[in-house]
């Protein structure tokens, strides 16, 4: 899977990384993305892992070339660059 789909997973993956979550979470969301049958919506990194449930983020107006995810239950932003 390549594309968009990927440049999200990669920069979702970096968040999880920056804010210290364990590799085994990290491992477990990957292998969970790569199983799904639809990416027009992307997984928060946060639900997924504090709270075990898969909940979709989703897009606001991106700025300054950068596409903020947002997830409607947790809040938490992603803000994924443009490229």
């Amino acid at each position: 899977m390549g594309g968009y789909n990927a440049w999200v997973r990669k920069h979702l993956v970096t968040w999880m990384e920056k804010n210290g979550l364990p590799s085994e979470a990290i491992a477990a969301f990957s292998a969970r993305w790569s199983k799904l049958e639809h990416l027009d919506k992307f997984l928060c990194p946060h639900c997924f892992v504090h709270d075990g449930a898969e909940r979709p983020v989703g897009s606001l107006m991106a700025q300054d070339n950068i596409e903020p995810l947002v997830c409607p239950h947790c809040r938490t932003q992603y803000d994924i660059p443009m490229g």
